[in-house]
């Protein structure tokens, strides 16, 4: 489709409208080197090409790999489809390809037939010369983007070997500084490393209560303040960087990507990040930075955080593969998805059901977790409270609705009188000698098959049994469930319930299966007018949902000082 081009009023002699772009990678490149310099090549490509520039967009932190993605460029690639044309300071500018992938971009161009100008080039990808043209650019730009790549990877590492710093004090642990001195014209004359005074202090007072009081992490983390948690204390402690070393674990190594849960800054925009790999055999610095412990406490900080990981581990593998959740499988969020169990990495204290929705980081029906001690020991109390109280059953029970009324079951009611009506007629013909024996055996095994397969088109319906039948058959079930190992009420609870509803902080209701009930009991005389053998699923609706209250355990969660009774 040919798209029709305005001539502006404002410059008559213009054949072609464009749309400059300027695209820097960084922020920092917003000066003399960056965008006026493009700004400039845009002029003299306009001036070079008789265009008329319709305006300019300005575009920053936005990586020539990535430009595709953008919504500048994305709302430019529209205009395209409209006439408009683009001119750039030169070819890289719009794209750095480092993949095959990106070269998709000029997808944009071919379809709507938009031109692209530099100041000493008219390239149109639709023809031969310019695919040629803008691919071998293209290829280019990436290779040198590589090549840049790979010289500042290779300095910066050369940097670290020496004991220096090639980043800023953002990438260096807490409590640590590393201080550039300059002099008046800008020039570097000078660098060390430093301790900050502040953060170095706390974590000198770490190893001691770590050493000399043996403290659990969450407790110097209280004590040395700071906004340390537990974690991030065992994590400092191990950091060689207060002996004098720096580690380099991570290298950063492919090419740049997008992460899958990036979150937009303040613009609006997803920053591409670098790949980091972790390295085979981390590399151990000495940097000139003063050491805050002696070899002995260090030697000793690092011997107790290995037997405490042991501990740890050995408790993993002592419980591995052992159910501690009751409600497993039985288990429902009100939204009616499953309730899924997790175990607590550093205790059976906390472990917790959550809601089948916020697996896997889904975003959840707006139920929290809930701790399993909690849940599984109201699940206890109900049972043996409320479940085996006669009365309180007789007023909360109800059967699962009976089948829906059947439009079709009186035109098979008719079938099957009619079949039976024809066996007799049969059975006529024969004692009186009109057919022979085989014919008879074969037509009435022919009914026969008939009948049988009316009947079971129109099962019998299921009567209602007596609350007071349904209160004694489910006192019987679970009169020794408060005696049973936690294994054995297991299997009873995935025998006899079908489902227990979780909502939030309450259990609102269990349906119990009919069918085990019924076999369980058998022995049980029934004086309702149905068949034991008949009974359906018996939901029990808490007229007021049962609470789930909270159980505390003292030294155990690291929360346990902010809880009330």
């Amino acid at each position: 489709m040919k798209h029709a081009l305005k001539v502006p009023s404002s410059n008559p002699n213009a054949v072609l409208d464009a749309i400059g772009i300027v695209r820097v990678s960084d922020a920092g490149q917003e000066d003399a080197w960056g965008i006026p310099r493009q700004e400039s090549a845009i002029a003299a490509a306009v001036r070079n090409h008789n265009l008329n520039l319709v305006r300019t967009v300005i575009i920053t932190d936005v990586s020539g790999r990535h430009a595709e993605a953008d919504p500048d460029f994305q709302q430019v690639f529209a205009e395209l489809k409209k006439g408009k044309h683009v001119v750039l300071a030169e070819q890289s500018r719009l794209f750095r390809p480092g993949t095959f992938r990106d070269y998709g971009i000029l997808e944009h161009f071919r379809i709507p037939g938009a031109l692209i100008f530099t100041p000493t080039a008219r390239i149109d990808v639709r023809t031969r010369e310019g695919r040629q043209s803008v691919l071998l650019n293209g290829m280019m730009s990436g290779e040198e983007l590589h090549t840049l790549r790979e010289r500042c990877d290779g300095a910066k590492q050369e940097i670290r070997e020496a004991g220096l710093h090639p980043g800023g004090n953002q990438n260096l642990p807490r409590g640590v500084k590393y201080v550039r001195e300059r002099n008046d014209n800008g020039k570097l004359v000078g660098e060390r490393w430093i301790h900050d005074g502040v953060d170095s202090e706390r974590m000198r007072i770490a190893y001691r209560l770590l050493v000399q009081e043996d403290l659990p992490f969450t407790h110097i983390a209280e004590r040395i303040g700071g906004g340390y948690t537990g974690w991030g204390v065992r994590g400092s402690l191990m950091n060689p960087v207060w002996k004098g070393y720096r580690i380099y674990k991570w290298e950063a190594k492919g090419e740049e990507f997008i992460p899958k849960n990036a979150k937009p800054d303040k613009n609006g925009k997803i920053k591409p990040r670098r790949r980091m790999t972790k390295k085979a055999e981390p590399d151990l610095v000495k940097i000139d930075l003063p050491s805050i412990v002696s070899d002995e406490v260090w030697a000793r900080a690092q011997e107790i955080i290995a037997q405490r990981e042991t501990k740890h581990r050995k408790t993993k593998l002592k419980n591995y593969n052992i159910p501690r959740h009751l409600a497993n499988g039985i288990g429902y969020c009100v939204c009616g998805l499953t309730l899924y169990g997790r175990y607590g990495g550093r205790g059976p204290h906390l472990d917790t059901y959550e809601c089948k929705s916020r697996f896997k980081g889904g975003p959840g029906c707006g139920m929290k977790r809930v701790k399993r001690m909690e849940v599984d020991a109201t699940i206890e109390t109900m049972i043996t409270t409320n479940l085996l109280t006669s009365d309180y059953v007789i007023e909360t029970v109800e059967l699962v609705a009976e089948p829906a009324a059947d439009p079709g079951r009186a035109q098979r009611e008719a079938a099957l009188r009619a079949v039976r009506k024809a066996r007799e007629n049969l059975l006529d013909l024969r004692l009186s000698n009109d057919i022979t024996k085989a014919k008879f055996v074969e037509r009435d095994r022919a009914l026969e098959t008939e009948e049988r397969s009316l009947q079971t088109l129109l099962p019998m319906p299921k009567p209602k049994a007596k609350p007071l039948d349904l209160a004694a058959l489910i006192a019987r079930v679970f009169a020794e469930f408060a005696f049973l190992s936690f294994p054995k009420k297991r299997a009873l609870l995935h025998r006899a319930v079908k489902e227990i509803i979780l909502d939030a902080r309450t259990i609102p209701s269990v349906t119990l299966q009919g069918g085990f009930l019924n076999g369980v009991n058998s022995s049980l005389q029934s004086t309702a007018q149905c068949p034991i053998d008949s009974l359906p699923d018996v939901v029990i609706r808490f007229p007021k949902p049962i609470e789930i209250k909270a159980i505390y355990v003292d030294g155990r969660s690291r929360n346990a000082k902010r809880r009330t009774a």
